[in-house]
């Protein structure tokens, strides 16, 4: 029940002390705070220096965080897996949990790491709160939601579950009614297709939508932030991409569409090869849509599977459709695909938005990375765009097209 790294509690003990406390019906009703916090650096540190240091740093981290909660006698700390820690405090406010989880991702932020500089440890925390706890695994099902949500918000970031998970019971359901869900939705066509517009800079004239995707649950209708994650977890991913690009194809059918399409596709679906044959016929019968279609891949997969993104660019080609990287900027990869990947575009991650006018820092990268696409004939695209302040800096860095809440919100159909 320990784990041999850190000393800590591992998962299987975490999990048995958080059920058998929400267990204890005599124990009355109780509130409680679930974090898990991750640094996806580790990795690099084990490569960079070796797995000793790595192993050195996963301690450190544990310390850290069993400190920053020493005020709470009864809280559990545990290294759940790999670089993912898990912190649960009992009976606490909520006031007062939101103020132990900001000490206490301080506290990792702070760790002394003299690498820093050539390999830099960032950390993501998911935070969620219950007034009446009753489900250990909801916690942690939430929590890990938010967890995702803070990866793809930046470096440093935590979120709290209740800003991405609108209705508190969607998560009530266990794994296998996630997966009875899931099965009807695409038995079903359960899904909402929503429209985001995309502008040029400085013209602010329209060259496309983004397209999202909502899910059918009675009256309600779930965010993907809410869904994917537990798709991911049961392999239904290539089954909704291809749902969605189903749908699209019968929304084009009633009302062509104008301009580019960009549309997600998760690297699970990329490396099924059932989906991609299955993707190559659906290109060939859909010509007209196909041109308009532009893949975008997050980032993290060039990590991940390069060559089944390389294949994926050969099919786009082929059939007439085009592919971009997606959340540009979150990872620490090498550019050198740039020069061998002929992209429509690369789309920077809005945390680079965030304070622009006050970061000559993230106004210098994007400036040059402008420099960098632009000679290999790659457009540059920004996401998350809030405010006309932030929209009139984009022309002076050589942005050339953006998106976000402030030109315009997600439609249940495109902007004509």
């Amino acid at each position: 029940y320990h784990d041999p790294v850190t000393g800590l509690s591992n998962r299987s003990d975490f999990d048995i002390r958080l059920s058998s406390f929400v267990d204890d019906k005599e124990a009355g009703t109780h509130t409680g705070v679930l974090m898990i916090v991750a640094s996806d650096d580790i990795p690099s540190v084990n490569e960079y220096i070796g797995r000793e240091a790595g192993n050195t740093i996963l301690r450190t981290i544990g310390e850290h965080l069993k400190e920053s909660v020493s005020a709470y006698p009864r809280a559990l700390v545990a290294r759940r897996q790999g670089q993912e820690f898990a912190v649960f405090i009992p009976d606490i406010t909520a006031d007062e949990g939101e103020a132990a989880a900001a000490h206490m991702f301080q506290s990792v932020q702070n760790l002394d790491w003299p690498h820093q500089d050539k390999c830099p440890l960032n950390f993501y925390m998911g935070y969620t709160y219950h007034s009446e706890v009753t489900n250990g695994s909801n916690m942690l099902a939430e929590a890990d939601i938010a967890l995702k949500q803070a990866r793809l918000q930046g470096k440093n970031r935590w979120v709290k579950s209740s800003d991405v998970i609108t209705d508190a019971n969607t998560l009530s359901r266990p794994l296998h009614e996630w997966e009875h869900f899931l099965e009807e939705v695409i038995k079903n066509h359960g899904i909402s297709l929503h429209f985001q517009p995309i502008f040029s800079v400085p013209d602010k004239d329209l060259i496309g939508h983004e397209v999202f995707v909502r899910f059918v649950s009675g009256e309600e209708l779930l965010a993907a932030a809410v869904v994917l994650p537990m798709a991911e977890r049961l392999g239904l991913m290539p089954q909704l991409d291809r749902l969605i690009l189903e749908s699209l194809a019968s929304t084009n059918r009633v009302q062509p569409f104008n301009g580019k399409l960009c549309v997600n596709l998760s690297i699970e679906s990329i490396q099924t090869s059932g989906f991609m044959k299955w993707l190559d016929s659906y290109l060939t019968s859909q010509r007209k849509l196909s041109s308009a279609l532009v893949f975008e891949v997050a980032e993290y997969g060039m990590k991940v599977d390069d060559q089944s993104i390389r294949r994926l660019d050969r099919l786009t080609r082929k059939r007439g459709a085009s592919l971009a990287i997606d959340g540009f900027g979150l990872e620490s990869s090498a550019f050198g695909y740039l020069s061998s990947l002929p992209l429509h575009h690369l789309k920077v991650h809005r945390s680079f938005l965030r304070d622009l006018d006050q970061s000559p820092d993230n106004q210098f990268y994007l400036k040059s990375l402008a420099q960098l696409v632009h000679n290999r004939n790659i457009q540059l695209w920004l996401e998350g765009i809030e405010s006309d302040a932030e929209w009139q800096q984009l022309s002076s860095l050589g942005i050339d097209a953006g998106q976000g809440y402030f030109l315009g919100e997600l439609l249940p159909k495109p902007v004509e």
